[in-house]
């Protein structure tokens, strides 16, 4: 542009460098500058590489631009044609010139777009910055870019042990990993928000997922705005990577299970919660939840098409689901009582302690062996016997102390349900009759994950009873 300008006898005053590619105005600032100098009247004339640099926006963005060069009588320099927006013919070749570069910019965008889902379609990775835990690295011998785990990949499973291991949520684990000083992509502290997403990030399982937040434009008094709501699911592009997962596929499917399980049930804004069951019973035999039928009395139907589980009154249900629960309360109590541990001459977390130490004394005898092979004290012959004389003591020595662990995690769990879950379980079958709906909500999903309803019979005049049953499955942190 220079040569051109020296070449047409053109004094340059000020050169505006866009750094960004925009597509509006708004994500311009130079260009921005730029209009409001025209506006003013500051230039003769504006020297452009090709019509098109000056605005790919849409209509209204052509017409900001139009307008200003128009009413301020600045002429567009192009090394193939100079226009003066005074001239008529000009003016219109102008606007067509404007109106060919947001043409052409659409079609750039939707190569680049079938660019990028064909590329995850392959299982390469198209995002610009990579997921937490993960680095980004470029293919070799073929185009495009992968993931690989990096040194933040261990607090990932961190993350999801925290919550399948030991029943954490999203909030208690962003306090665990502050209290533990593990550190974020931005520095800042954890969240919820943050954790939540990496917990539902199949990437993580080995997948590959884009469009999940397209970006959705509004118009609000004449300003577009832009977000990135969660797009339906039929949208979104989900395909196996090329990439090393960092997870399980069976444990990311077990955190998904859990966190549909505990979504907050769906009213609306101006209405309350009116069934108490919402979030908590599902169908056995399709596995969507049950919903509530106002009527009288109100009912709980599975509204699948073609599912053949048949309806109940939601008051029996919820009279089912308490005697359940009682039921399997006292059952519960039977077995906690017959795993309790008999009084021992010596404290397992005793025993433990001298068992570490052993260990700590083989580690530094093991060490100790391959000092005295380079001194020469050793033969080959020697070293290889008491190198293998000292591994089976260490193997031995693992064994007893996992298996002293395991029984200290046992009796941890027994007290943890003799403290927390059994009165948690009583406190809920004592409240529930006298709570509101929100309130049994709130108190069946403290206890329970998830309770399974079937029936397949109808009540009639000649048949009086039916197979209606449910299955429960109690919130235990622990396995006891």
């Amino acid at each position: 542009m220079i040569h051109l300008a020296a070449r047409l006898n053109i004094n340059l005053t000020k050169i505006y460098r866009e750094v960004v590619s925009g597509e509006t105005i708004a994500s311009r600032p130079q260009m921005q500058k730029l209009l409001a100098e025209v506006e003013a009247g500051a230039w003769q004339g504006v020297l452009v590489v090709e019509i098109t640099r000056l605005a790919r926006g849409d209509t209204i963005d052509q017409g900001l631009v139009a307008q200003a060069f128009k009413y301020s009588g600045t002429k567009i320099i192009t090394p193939t044609k100079i226009y003066d927006p005074a001239n008529e013919f000009d003016e219109e070749y102008f606007e067509f010139g404007l109106f060919m570069s947001r043409r052409e910019y659409k079609m750039i965008n939707q190569r680049q777009q079938r660019g990028r889902i064909a590329s995850s379609q392959e299982g390469k990775y198209v995002g610009n910055r990579p997921p937490y835990g993960y680095r980004r690295i470029k293919l070799t011998g073929q185009k495009g870019w992968t993931l690989e785990p990096d040194e933040n990949a261990p607090n990932v499973q961190l993350i999801y042990n925290l919550f399948t291991k030991e029943g954490l949520g999203a909030t208690k684990i962003a306090h665990r990993l502050n209290e533990l000083k593990v550190p974020t992509i931005t520095g800042k502290p954890w969240i919820d928000a943050v954790v939540r997403e990496i917990l539902t990030n199949p990437v993580y399982a080995g997948w590959i997922r884009w469009g999940a937040r397209a970006v959705c434009k509004t118009a609000e008094n004449g300003i577009i705005k832009r977000s990135r709501p969660r797009a339906a699911s039929e949208n979104i592009i989900l395909a196996p990577g090329i990439h090393p997962a960092i997870i399980t596929q069976e444990q990311f499917d077990l955190v998904q299970q859990e966190l549909d399980a505990h979504k907050a049930p769906r009213a609306r804004a101006d209405r309350k919660l009116q069934n108490p069951l919402a979030g908590v019973v599902f169908c056995a035999h399709c596995g969507k939840p049950m919903t509530r039928r106002p009527g009288k009395p109100d009912m709980l139907m599975c509204f699948t098409p073609g599912c053949p589980t048949v309806g109940s009154s939601q008051h029996r249900v919820e009279d089912e689901l308490q005697r359940v629960l009682r039921n399997w309360l006292k059952r519960y109590k039977i077995q906690i009582a017959k795993q309790q541990p008999l009084p021992m001459a010596v404290p397992l977390e005793k025993t433990l302690a001298n068992l570490q130490k052993e260990q700590q004394q083989l580690e530094k005898q093991s060490a100790r062996i391959y000092q005295l092979l380079e001194q020469g004290v050793y033969s080959t012959e020697e070293f290889l016997q008491r190198r293998a004389d000292v591994g089976r003591q260490q193997d031995d020595l693992c064994q007893q102390i996992s298996k002293v662990q395991e029984e200290i995690d046992q009796q941890a769990a027994i007290a943890e349900a003799q403290q927390m879950i059994i009165p948690r379980i009583e406190r809920v079958l004592q409240l529930y009759p006298h709570s509101s709906v929100e309130e049994k909500n709130s108190l069946l999903k403290s206890v329970l994950t998830r309770s399974e309803y079937s029936k397949t019979t109808r009540q009639t005049r000649k048949v009086h009873t039916d197979d209606m049953k449910l299955t429960i499955q109690p919130r235990l942190p622990r396995q006891v």
